[in-house]
């Protein structure tokens, strides 16, 4: 529908964006855990929202791992992946 996208992160893991109606996914084929320091604007999608919640395999973050800035329209999160 959107701007679907994909690359490399450290040349070994995968990602994915990918833009539906009011969400936006992010998906890492990653094997080993490792924290990770996400910055994202939703400004450059067909269709931008505001944020109002973030899930990491289906699992709702804690509001104090991510925060969102209407003004700018950037996504702060920070999380831990598992291998």
């Amino acid at each position: 529908m959107g701007n679907d996208s994909s690359g490399s992160v450290s040349g070994a893991t995968r990602w994915t964006s990918a833009e539906a109606e009011g969400s936006w996914t992010l998906t890492l084929d990653n094997d080993v855990e490792r924290t990770i320091y996400l910055e994202a604007t939703t400004s450059t999608l067909t269709q931008p929202f505001d944020v109002c919640g973030v899930t990491l395999d289906g699992t709702a973050l804690s509001e104090d791992d991510w925060s969102y800035d209407e003004a700018t329209g950037v996504l702060d999160a920070t999380y831990t992946t598992t291998s």
